[in-house]
């Protein structure tokens, strides 16, 4: 952990974008290590310091799993169901993940609701 933070550290302002990547993929990192020790404050603190993605959807899917986690369903799907579409099947990708969400809590009827609700659409 203290080696990723000393790299976010040395490449902090850097407009290169392999080390944006790299940026981001020490912040995806540390957010995993927050969420494994139950921190879930500290893994959206990390997360919330990406500034840009390749996969927004993405993204917003892992913020959402941490809202869930601290019980905050309504708003983890309304984070989801909020992130803009930017490339032909977002519609989709978004609605199997708020499924996904939901079916990973338990919810199964209504990750089948929304399911159904986006093959109607």
């Amino acid at each position: 952990q203290a080696a990723l933070e000393q790299y976010l550290k040395l490449t902090d302002g850097s407009e290169n974008d392999i080390t944006q990547r790299g940026r981001t993929q020490a912040l995806l990192q540390l957010a995993q290590n927050a969420e494994q020790q139950q921190d879930y404050q500290a893994a959206l603190g990390w997360l919330d310091q990406i500034t840009a993605s390749n996969d927004p959807l993405a993204l917003q899917a892992r913020r959402a799993q941490l809202l869930a986690r601290q019980g905050q369903m309504p708003a983890a799907r309304a984070l989801l169901q909020k992130t803009p579409e930017s490339a032909a099947g977002d519609a989709q990708r978004k609605a199997m993940a708020e499924a996904h969400l939901l079916r990973d809590f338990g919810q199964t009827d209504a990750a089948l609701a929304v399911l159904t609700q986006a093959t109607q659409t």
